[in-house]
C-alpha cells in the first residue's frame, strides 16, 4: 500500500479519480488525505461544480493548498459551498487562490479569515463581487497578496498591509477604488522591511511621494509603476530605490523619465533582469546603450513606442547583446501601406 500511494502522490486529481474506479482496494487507498495536501482544479475550471467541492471535503483533512482560479463560471459553484467546505478542510490552508471567481462574496471573505489563520498566500484576481474587504486585516502571516483589479478600498488594504509585516509580494494593479495609493505605499514602506515585488500598475493616484517611501524596503527585486500618470512627471524619485536587489522594473507610459533619472538609477541596479520603457519617450539610444552594457544580467529590455530608439539601432544592439531580448514596437507613419502577408486570406490554390 505504501508504494501504490507513494506512486499516487505524483498522479492529478483526474487521475486519482480513475484510480478510485479500479477496485475497492484502490478507491480507499486514492482517498487517503495525504494524497490532498495540495489541490489544483483550474485545469477542470469548466466542468467544477459544488459537489465536487462536497466530495472532496471527506479527503482533505490535511490541506495546505488550493487553487480554484477561474472555476464556478455560469453559476456552478455557489458560495455556501465554498463556506462549507472551507469550515471543514481549511484550518491547516497556507495557499489559496481563487482568482477570477465569481461565488467569492462577503461571507466567502468573512469563511477565509474565521478558518484559515495561517494563510501565507491568498490571491483574489478581479474579485469584483466583495465590499468588505477589510475583514482580511486580521490575517496577519500574509507573505503575498494578490488584488489585482478588485474593488478593495484604501483603508481596508492600508490596514492589511499594517497587520501583515511580513508580506513581501503585493498586487494591487488597476485597484480603482483605491484613491490615494500613496497611503498604501507608505504604509509598506514602513512596515513591510521584507517586501520583494510590489504591483501598482494603473494606479493613477500614486505618486512620486509614495515610490520614495518604498527606499525603506532594501529587498525590493520587482517594481511595477506603469501607467501610474501622476507619478510620471520626473523620474527623480528613481534614485529612492537604493536595495540593489532590483532584478525587474516597469516604467510603461512614464513620459517624464529621462536619460538622467535612469543613469542615476545604473550603479543601484547591477541585477536588473528586465526593463520595461513602453512609451518612455524621452530616453534616447545613448542611455540604452549603458544599460546593456552596464547591467550584465539584463535578460529583457523594452524600448516600444520609444520615439528617439530606431529599429537600426535595435538591430545592432540585438547583434551585440544576443542573450538579451529587446522588444521594439511602434505605429506605422504609413497607414496605407499594404498589410503584412502573414494576414492576408491564404491562397487556395
Amino acid at each position: 500500500d505504501e508504494t501504490i500511494l507513494s506512486v499516487m502522490k505524483y498522479l492529478d486529481m483526474q487521475s486519482l479519480c480513475r484510480c478510485a474506479q479500479v477496485n475497492t482496494h484502490f478507491k480507499r487507498l486514492a482517498s487517503d488525505a495525504i494524497l490532498y495536501r495540495s489541490i489544483d482544479l483550474r485545469p477542470y475550471w469548466h466542468c467544477v461544480r459544488s459537489q465536487v467541492l462536497v466530495n472532496l471535503s471527506m479527503k482533505c483533512k490535511f490541506l495546505q493548498k488550493l487553487d480554484l482560479s477561474w472555476c464556478g463560471s455560469h453559476c456552478m459553484i455557489q458560495s455556501y459551498y465554498v463556506v462549507n467546505f472551507l469550515k471543514y478542510s481549511g484550518s491547516e490552508l497556507t495557499h489559496l487562490r481563487m482568482n477570477c471567481c465569481k461565488f467569492v462574496d462577503n461571507t466567502v471573505l468573512r469563511a477565509i479569515v474565521d478558518t484559515s489563520f495561517n494563510l501565507q498566500e491568498l490571491c483574489l484576481r478581479s474579485v469584483v463581487t466583495c465590499s468588505e474587504w477589510s475583514c482580511l486585516s486580521s490575517l496577519t502571516k500574509l507573505r503575498r497578496l494578490d488584488l489585482y483589479r478588485t474593488h478593495i478600498t484604501t483603508s481596508a488594504a492600508v490596514s492589511i498591509v499594517w497587520s501583515n509585516p511580513s508580506l513581501e509580494h503585493l498586487n494591487v494593479g488597476s485597484c480603482k477604488m483605491i484613491s490615494a495609493m500613496d497611503e498604501v505605499a507608505l504604509a509598506l514602506g514602513a512596515n513591510c522591511p521584507d517586501l520583494m515585488s510590489v504591483d501598482f500598475w494603473k494606479s493613477y493616484s500614486l505618486t512620486a511621494i509614495g515610490i520614495r517611501a518604498l527606499g525603506n524596503c532594501k529587498k525590493l527585486q520587482e517594481l511595477d509603476v506603469g501607467w501610474c500618470l501622476q507619478a510620471g512627471s520626473s523620474g527623480e524619485w528613481l534614485s529612492s530605490l537604493t536595495g540593489g536587489d532590483l532584478r525587474k522594473l516597469f516604467l510603461g507610459a512614464l513620459r517624464g523619465i529621462c536619460d538622467r533619472d535612469l543613469r542615476v538609477l545604473l550603479p543601484k541596479a547591477t541585477k536588473l533582469a528586465q526593463l520595461d520603457l513602453l512609451g518612455v519617450r524621452a530616453v534616447s539610444p545613448d542611455i540604452c546603450s549603458d544599460i546593456l552594457a552596464e547591467c550584465r544580467e539584463l535578460r529583457l529590455l523594452d524600448v516600444s513606442f520609444c520615439d528617439q530608439i530606431q529599429e537600426s539601432q535595435v538591430l545592432e544592439w540585438r547583434k551585440q547583446y544576443p542573450h538579451v531580448s529587446i522588444k521594439r514596437s511602434f505605429q506605422s507613419a504609413n497607414m496605407t501601406t499594404a498589410p503584412n502577408a502573414l494576414f492576408l486570406a491564404p491562397s487556395l490554390e
